[in-house]
């Protein structure tokens, strides 16, 4: 009788710790969805502690999980270990719904990076499972991931054709916060395109949404977004308003991605604007914050996500040039490609994982 006792509480223990893990991992995910990642990391480590060894499917998803709040921290590399793990897992326990989340997510790093082509064959491989067993919540995310792929590359039908089969979707399904992202994502094809009315009218439609959803997060990248509509219409005091209040959003949700994409569109438009001091101090603050989402990538993944940052170096030459400080110019114009060079080079003279260069920047006598 007392070996059954001692075998009830155990098997008690295991129910309430996988019960609890479940729960923290929904407070974790709402403050992800806040952009309250430092308070979201600390409950996503707690679940790893309590998690009961047999729970494949809960240690899986909380590896995947944590993963997001990697990709939102824009620690790339982090997110990307992360997803390969629980992916292994979801492939053992054989739960397609979940590899196709995690397929899903793998694409967006890539796509993060610049690396095109491999974010669209793990879309590919996620739009497929997700067609295959009716995930239409799933399918709708995959047609957005694979629109944005699309528009990057210059594909603009091919990237509105995903977006229009995705609102589509998310509007059978009633998913108010996807219906913001969609139109968000339209919004952006029509600015490409140089049809800023009808980019503004999008991103307003998805702002509102956003706000009355609570997505924090998105709100400012909506709102960074009309700035950029703003100043392609050569409204450069009102974009400027815009960006200050993405900048402020980015900040205090802790998203780096989001805050050095605002400071170099404020200092685009202050550039416009002719305030070149001021676009001076904002462009190097740019460089300087996606610059620190690159410790820990390969070389080739620094070369990537480089590509898909270059834009602020540019500008930046250019406000350096109309400044006459043409050495200035020419140091930018070498920071970028010459800091993962200067880093490959010291993680090779040096033992340690992370290299003790990083921090330097190439002055024009070193040029």
């Amino acid at each position: 009788q007392a070996n059954n006792i001692t075998t009830g509480r155990i098997y008690q223990s295991v129910i309430d710790k996988a019960g609890e893990a479940t729960a923290l991992n929904n407070i974790a995910a709402i403050y992800n969805n806040q952009g309250n990642y430092s308070q979201a990391l600390k409950v996503y480590k707690q679940v790893l502690e309590i998690l009961p060894a047999n729970s494949k499917a809960s240690l899986g998803t909380t590896l995947n999980n944590l993963g997001v709040l990697y990709r939102n921290m824009g620690k790339y590399q982090d997110a990307l270990s992360v997803y390969v793990k629980s992916l292994k897992i979801f492939r053992e326990i054989d739960n397609r719904k979940l590899i196709g989340t995690n397929l899903n997510n793998i694409g967006e790093i890539y796509n993060n990076l610049g690396q095109y082509s491999k974010a669209l064959e793990f879309y590919q491989e996620a739009l497929a499972i997700r067609r295959e067993i009716k995930d239409n919540f799933g399918e709708s995310i995959t047609l957005n991931s694979i629109g944005a792929v699309y528009r990057n590359l210059g594909e603009y039908q091919l990237a509105l054709k995903s977006y229009r089969q995705a609102l589509n979707i998310k509007q059978k399904i009633t998913d108010e916060a996807g219906i913001a992202t969609t139109l968000n994502n339209m919004g952006n094809i029509q600015l490409d395109r140089g049809e800023y009315n009808e980019a503004l009218e999008l991103y307003q439609q998805a702002l509102t949404i956003y706000k009355q959803v609570g997505k924090r997060p998105d709100v400012g990248t909506v709102l960074n977004n009309i700035g950029s509509a703003l100043q392609k219409q050569e409204n450069y005091k009102q974009a400027i308003a815009y960006h200050l209040s993405s900048l402020a959003i980015a900040r205090e949700v802790k998203d780096p991605l989001g805050e050095g994409t605002a400071l170099g569109n404020l200092g685009n438009a202050y550039y416009k604007q002719g305030s070149f001091i001021k676009a001076t101090e904002e462009l190097y603050k740019a460089i300087n914050v996606l610059e620190s989402l690159r410790p820990g990538l390969s070389d080739t993944e620094k070369i990537s996500i480089f590509e898909t940052q270059d834009e602020t170096y540019r500008i930046l030459q250019k406000v350096l040039v109309a400044q006459k400080q043409i050495n200035q110019a020419l140091e930018i114009a070498e920071r970028g490609r010459a800091r993962a060079f200067v880093e490959l080079l010291a993680k090779r003279l040096s033992s340690d994982s992370e290299p003790q260069l990083s921090a330097l920047s190439p002055s024009i006598q070193k040029i």
